[in-house]
């Protein structure tokens, strides 16, 4: 079976599926241009006439305050015309696909295949730990690109910061590992709440491995998200990690690591709330070649269909 899988080309994690896919399915991968039996899209800016086929589109997640209809979430003149080449969606989480179903932005068939973590790049590694420091992680953007100043309020960092000046009045020694782009609003709070935070924009794996492996507490305080990876990153390397009920957070975090609001994470990080046990052996269902075999078999029923 031949299976196009285009790529954005943005140095990001869609870029990473698209590569580690390509790496390990079983089908043949064929380049643009090239017939295909099925073209899986899983990026809102892909979605394109790649020529006839079957098409599986991925909706990650979606931001209902930004949010009207299909056209608006993939910027896509033609997007209602393209949903009926469409043979149907996939998303990562239930919080996206039951937001799809309420408001009947599609008549297609919506069906949860997660995400999955390669162990190859993240894992545990011993003795990272600064105990004279007490080090909170967050890797995602949490700045609008508009302007490079105001909150991407549905990444949550307007809650980071308060989780953030509630536990420096009980943590002098707190510190704050940043990665990824557009970490300006951020920054700009810790400064002015003078927190010690150490940024590294855009780290390799290697680095971004060991970041997690430094951390007291990683930070997941988004209102929407289709996963998000760090859930599964951090699990990974038995990084203790908290996180709003967002994405794939009721998956594969135990029910003690997914927070009511700030004054609950705050809470369970003064008391030391630690799961990384069961997140850790919860996480290995979702090993790459596990789900990449899931994904196979799916697109093996869809043409069989």
């Amino acid at each position: 079976m031949k299976i196009l899988v285009p790529s954005v080309e943005e140095n990001w994690i869609n870029d990473r599926i698209v590569s580690e896919y390509r790496r390990h399915t079983r089908h043949e991968i064929v380049e643009l241009g090239q017939k295909f039996d099925i073209a899986w899209i899983n990026t809102p800016s892909l979605v394109n006439f790649y020529g006839p086929g079957l098409y599986v589109l991925t909706i990650a997640h979606i931001v209902p305050e930004k949010f009207n209809d299909l056209n608006e979430l993939y910027n896509f003149e033609s997007c209602k015309q393209f949903d009926q080449s469409v043979s149907l969606y996939t998303s990562y989480s239930d919080h996206t696909i039951s937001f799809i179903n309420r408001n009947s932005i599609t008549k297609k068939q919506i069906i949860k295949i997660p995400y999955w973590i390669n162990t190859e790049l993240f894992f545990e590694i011993p003795d990272l730990l600064d105990e004279r420091l007490f080090t909170i992680g967050s890797f995602q953007r949490d700045t609008e690109g508009s302007d490079l100043e105001s909150p991407k309020l549905e990444k949550g960092p307007d809650i980071f910061i308060k989780v953030l000046k509630e536990i420096k009045k009980h943590k002098t020694n707190l510190r704050v590992l940043l990665s990824g782009l557009r970490r300006q609003y951020v920054i700009k709070q810790l400064e002015e709440l003078d927190i010690e935070y150490e940024y590294y924009e855009m780290c390799d794996f290697k680095k971004m491995n060991e970041l997690y492996n430094m951390c007291d507490y990683y930070l997941v305080t988004s209102r929407y998200e289709g996963g998000p990876q760090a859930i599964l990153e951090a699990s990974q390397t038995k990084c203790k990690i908290l996180s709003t009920n967002v994405g794939v957070s009721k998956d594969i975090l135990h029910q003690d690591c997914v927070c009511k609001d700030e004054s609950d994470m705050v809470w369970k990080i003064l008391t030391g709330v630690d799961k990384t046990e069961y997140n850790y052996l919860n996480v290995q269902n979702y090993e790459m070649k596990k789900v990449i075999s899931q994904y196979d078999e799916f697109f093996e029923s869809l043409v069989e269909s």
